[in-house]
């Protein structure tokens, strides 16, 4: 009888946790949706979240990778990890499912500000970018430096990550990101940051 028990209540136990165990769109609900939104368009003002919505799997993974491992130390991503560490405490498969689900997400019309930086002195600076992420912004032209999709990012965000590469506390030293950060220190001045973000906002929204 005891052993009977014992089997009925490990079974009922198991049982319970499969069925508490949130689906995709649930545990995203509770992990990204605060700072990207339902539509994972992302923030609406500086120092908010990006547009994930345009990432492709790859850059996705590689980046909330990296984030995880603590390799990027930016604001956003401190405040991310506590997040996810002491709010959303999610089990591996639910963060998982998180994941699978925002990847699904059709892409989603970007939250520019718009009132800032010149497009036209932009398209100039931008030469430098395009060798990696394409005369349009659609990404990884260069396979020895692997570039995410810009087109569809919102123009503050642009901002801030290209300031951020700048100021040293983007990831690691990865190949492109060393790259990423030389071509930054090319940038004197917020102005010149802001005009590349105006002209990445002219960019075609687009998602393969």
């Amino acid at each position: 009888m005891n052993k009977l028990f014992l089997y009925l209540s490990a079974f009922l136990f198991c049982t319970l946790s499969t069925q508490a165990a949130k689906t995709g769109k649930q545990a995203y609900e509770v992990s990204c949706k605060e700072c990207h939104g339902d539509n994972g368009a992302g923030g609406k003002d500086f120092g908010q979240a990006p547009n994930i919505t345009i990432l492709d799997e790859y850059y996705f993974r590689k980046q909330f990778t990296l984030i995880r491992e603590k390799k990027r130390k930016g604001p956003g991503t401190v405040l991310m990890n506590k997040y996810l560490d002491e709010t959303a405490k999610l089990s591996p498969e639910e963060l998982e499912a998180a994941i699978v689900y925002a990847l699904e997400l059709p892409p989603a019309k970007p939250n520019h500000k718009n009132d800032f930086g010149d497009a036209t002195k932009g398209a100039v600076r931008y030469a430098l970018c395009a060798a990696c992420h394409g005369p349009g912004g659609r990404g990884n032209i260069n396979p020895g430096l692997p570039a995410p999709r810009i087109a569809g990012q919102s123009d503050f965000y642009v901002f801030e990550q290209l300031k951020g590469f700048k100021e040293g506390h983007r990831d690691g030293d990865t190949p492109s990101a060393i790259q990423m950060k030389g071509m930054a220190k090319t940038l004197e001045n917020d102005e010149a940051i802001k005009n590349i973000a105006a002209y990445i906002r002219t960019f075609k929204l687009q998602k393969d």
